[in-house]
This record gives structure tokens, sequence and C-alpha cells, in this order.
């Protein structure tokens, strides 16, 4: 006898995530931003520290090589962070290395969880070079902290006229008693 179990998957919107994607930075000319291709081979590893403050390390490589005989594969990586709201403490992205073995890296350090990277390492030969690109994801929480930002300065903002108004009528009666 066989049995059938639904089961229903609830998404946790506490869970974070990193997606990188490297680009090959050649394009046509003129004056475009120069994105380009994907790049296959990149590597992007990250490193952070979880909710009981263990460091969490991750890495996914980008490949791009799909025939008939694999499977179709995506053009960029996307790293589970788990359930930390952390900031990404590290990220590095590697390239892969020249005929001399020659590796190319760069690290980035404090990037947002729930965000996508974009890499254009040009030239490929000089990482200080490369640009990082940080694509934020907006969360539902940005309207509450926007509106508690907001009711924080309207507080200061009363607390400041309340008190403008009370030295104001303190001057007043000192003038007063003064003639």
């Amino acid at each position: 006898t066989s049995r059938f179990v639904a089961l229903r998957q609830t998404f946790s919107k506490d869970h974070m995530f990193l997606k990188a994607l490297v680009l090959s930075g050649f394009c046509c000319k003129g004056g475009h931003q120069p994105f380009g291709s994907i790049l296959p081979g990149a590597v992007v590893s990250f490193e952070t520290q979880d909710r009981n403050g263990n460091a969490v390390r991750g890495m996914g490589s980008c490949s791009v090589g799909s025939s008939y005989l694999h499977n179709p594969t995506l053009p960029y990586v996307v790293l589970g962070l788990g359930g930390t709201s952390n900031f990404i403490s590290k990220l590095t992205i590697g390239l892969s290395h020249d005929h001399k073995g020659k590796q190319w890296y760069r690290q980035w350090e404090l990037l947002v969880p729930n965000s996508q990277v974009i890499l254009i390492p040009k030239p490929p030969h000089k990482p200080p070079k490369w640009t990082l690109q940080l694509y934020l994801t907006p969360s539902d929480l940005i309207y509450s902290v926007s509106g508690v930002l907001l009711g924080i300065c309207v507080g200061i903002l009363i607390i400041i006229l309340l008190l403008h108004a009370r030295e104001k009528y303190q001057d007043s009666k000192e003038r007063k008693q003064a003639k």
C-alpha cells in the first residue's frame, strides 16, 4: 500500500540570501557601461556570523556551460545565509587563473544581506579597479522603520518647540519684572 502525504511549505522571511553575478566587462564601443556577458568560472565565497555568534562560511561558482548532455545552469550564484540578519563580514570573488597560474580575486567587507551584487572585473588582471554594484531588496519592514524614524523626528521637534516657547515665556516674564 502506498500512502500520499501533502506537505505545506511556509515561506519564512527571516532567512537571508546573497545573489552574485559576475560579468565579463566587455562591451561594444561608445559611452555605455561595460557590463558585457556572463563570465564563467568565477568563485564567490562569504563569511558572516549566525545568531549565536558562530562563523558561517559559504561558497558558490558561476558556470554557464550547458549543452545537450548537461542541465542548464543559472548565470548567477545564490548563497543562502540562513537565519542571520548580520552584515556579510567578508565577500570574496575570484576569477579563474591565467596560463601562468596567477589568480585574481578581491574582497569586500560589510555587505547588506538580501541583496544582489554585480561584479564587473574590468580589467581582469587589476582587481583594485573592479566595480561592485550592490542592489538592495527592500523588505516590508522599511515602512515600519520609516514610520518609527518619522515619529522620533516629530517627537524631537515637539520637544524643541516646547522648550523654545518656554524660553520665550521666561524671557518675557523677566523683562516685565525688570521694568
